[in-house]
């Protein structure tokens, strides 16, 4: 009995420690206070996408000037990773840790919005059809940011 208790306390505990890191930030502002730049992305783009199963529900309950706040702030969560990181002033060819890290989660991003999109009504695209297109411009930037080379002056 007494080793179940305990093997029960360590996955439990194992859980919090888990939960707790995947947690997103509640607001921009808080994140754009991170004073490590490469954090402030990755803590911007695991808020944008929490926010997009918050879209859904919204426009589900009917509040659609919701819905539309909250796809502005994926927008401006994404362009927030993005600046970050090119203010960073750091060779994205030679450090990719991050802007590959970026990279990845932007079309992981574009791909929720665009199934987003889907769940829609027709009325209600247009709003996400624009942050889907914002999120596959920076991606776009961020991938030829990593894989092309400068050009000799």
């Amino acid at each position: 009995m007494r080793i179940v208790s305990q093997l029960t306390l360590v996955v439990l505990l194992s859980a919090a420690v888990l939960g707790a890191d995947s947690r997103a930030p509640q607001d921009l502002e808080s994140i754009k206070s991170e004073p490590r730049l490469e954090k402030r992305a990755g803590l911007a783009l695991r808020f944008a996408k929490h926010k997009v199963d918050d879209v859904l529900a919204a426009y589900q309950a009917g509040d659609a000037e919701g819905g539309v706040a909250l796809l502005a702030q994926i927008e401006q969560a994404v362009e927030l990773a993005y600046d970050s990181l090119m203010a960073t002033g750091k060779n994205p060819r030679r450090h990719p840790k991050h802007f590959k890290r970026a990279e990845i989660r932007t079309r992981e991003l574009a791909r929720d919005l665009e199934a987003l999109g889907r769940e829609l009504n027709f009325d209600e695209r247009s709003a996400a059809d624009g942050v889907h297109s914002r999120v596959t411009e920076i991606n776009t930037q961020l991938l030829m940011a990593i894989m092309t080379k400068k050009k000799k002056k």
